[in-house]
């Protein structure tokens, strides 16, 4: 039974490759993160049995896409539309290792958004152009924790907590136990963000020609709120329309403006020329 099941999946899926999409030349591989990026692709809920679903590209999957696009003569760029990206900061980081890897081929990428969230502008800031939309904001103003207490609320129903624990930095409990932070608990909280903020604002600084200031500067001032000073602090390289955008990834790609521009998205890609194995 299990011989035939295999075999099944297998036919099935050799059905699917061999109408899937097709890569073709003079394209430009797009990336938007609308799903949150997990680690494994199909590590998500989804339809059971479905051939025609198509695949929740996870972050070494989408890594390797990467990696494929740089080599591939089909491919001529990297378009990322990032105005959020829902993952990890240590996920979007390893992202932003690939795309600066990615450019080393001579390829371009350029980012685009109507607006930035914090960690899509720090994705976005490995491109080698930036842009951002009329009226377009980019919220950059480093990091910060809220922590929320429960004691008054259990004590107001009547649970009582036991918990047990030793040291002064044992602050896993504090919500159960307590009604508000200890200094110690604020301390290293504040530890560990500013280090994080300080390994973003070392890459953003590496990676943007600023002008006259540093990122860390820019996060105090809520520089991105203004999109006049955002373009003059070379937070970004211009404010563009999507249509101004398309036609200027036509320049770049080298086709006339009344040519149709070829993209291709990420998952289609990777189903394309990325996800050479099956494996089960």
């Amino acid at each position: 039974f299990f011989f035939f099941s295999s075999l099944i999946i297998s036919l099935v899926s050799s059905s699917v490759a061999e109408s899937g999409p097709a890569v073709e030349s003079n394209s430009v591989l797009y990336l938007d993160f609308q799903e949150r990026l997990m680690e494994l692709t199909n590590n998500t809920q989804m339809t059971r049995f479905d051939p025609n679903a198509d695949d929740n590209v996870g972050l070494h999957d989408l890594i390797k896409t990467i990696e494929t696009a740089a080599d591939d003569d089909d491919i001529k760029g990297i378009y990322l539309k990032t105005g959020s990206i829902p993952a990890s900061f240590t996920t979007v980081r390893q992202l932003r290792e690939a795309i600066l890897d990615f450019k080393e081929s001579g390829k371009f990428v350029i980012a685009y958004s109507p607006f930035y969230e914090q960690s899509a502008y720090y994705l976005a800031t490995a491109a080698d152009e930036v842009y951002v939309g009329p009226l377009g904001i980019i919220d950059f103003r480093g990091l910060g924790a809220e922590i929320p207490f429960y004691k008054n609320l259990l004590d107001n129903v009547g649970i009582n907590m036991e918990v047990f624990y030793a040291g002064n930095f044992k602050s896993a409990t504090e919500p159960v136990r307590r009604t508000g932070i200890r200094d110690q608990n604020r301390l290293h909280t504040r530890e560990y963000l500013c280090d994080i903020f300080g390994e973003m604002v070392a890459d953003m600084d590496a990676s943007r020609q600023l002008n006259g200031t540093d990122f860390r500067t820019l996060a105090n001032d809520m520089t991105g709120w203004d999109e006049a000073a955002s373009v003059a602090t070379g937070m970004v390289d211009g404010v563009k329309r999507r249509t101004e955008l398309k036609q200027h990834l036509k320049n770049l790609v080298g086709i006339d403006a009344e040519a149709e521009l070829n993209m291709i998205s990420s998952t289609d890609y990777y189903s394309a020329r990325a996800n050479s194995s099956i494996s089960f």
